[in-house]
């Protein structure tokens, strides 16, 4: 019960804090100043991927490691005195922080609301094949089931490699689409929906 508690609340803060973080960090970069700053911002997704990802590699290598060799409270205590030492950083920082106003009164939850509401009227105006690719899918699937050759273990290497370069290619993209094509107030909603492709992946 309490290991189930404490996992609901780090999903809770992650995806509270995801999000906000991903849109707060470009909002530093000066739009205005083509030269430096939007070649900055532009490679400010790559960057935050990057650290995604060697965050999660140091995790499941080194941390792994600590909490079967040295024990479970150096494993937890090690990432705790990061995450303090940098919301130290963050928090040191708070001055020179760039902060954005936005001119838009309306509620951002009437305007998604608007947002469902034209979608749902495009796709009753124009249908989109549903059976065809149903019947493509049922095919391959199958074709794969009914092949019931053995297979090496091997096989699995270049799936792995060409689904980790898929992967930097289309999730750096999707966060900086969904970060433009988000108005305002509404950029960390967006990168929320961007987090979501994970969560749906996952289950």
């Amino acid at each position: 019960m309490l290991s189930t508690s404490a996992s609901s609340v780090v999903a809770l803060a992650q995806g509270g804090h995801k999000p906000c973080v991903q849109a707060f960090g470009p909002e530093q970069f000066d739009e205005q100043d083509p030269i430096f700053e939007c070649k900055a911002k532009s490679s400010f997704f790559n960057w935050w991927y990057f650290s995604f990802c060697a965050g999660v590699f140091v995790a499941l290598v080194i941390l792994n490691y600590i909490q079967d060799i040295l024990g479970w409270v150096l494993g937890f205590g090690i990432p705790c005195i990061v995450i303090c030492l940098a919301l130290t950083i963050f928090f040191m920082g708070t001055r020179t922080y760039r902060f954005r106003t936005h001119s838009d009164d309306r509620n951002p939850f009437i305007r998604i609301g608007q947002v469902f509401v034209r979608t749902v009227r495009y796709w009753q105006t124009n249908p989109t094949p549903y059976p065809e690719w149903r019947k493509l899918r049922e095919f391959y699937l199958l074709r794969a089931f009914s092949n019931s050759n053995p297979m090496s273990v091997w096989w699995l290497i270049p799936q792995y490699l060409l689904f980790g370069v898929a992967d930097v290619i289309t999730m750096v993209g999707f966060q900086e689409f969904f970060y433009d094509q988000s108005t305002g107030e509404l950029k960390s909603l967006g990168l929320s929906l961007y987090l979501c492709i994970f969560c749906i992946g996952s289950c």
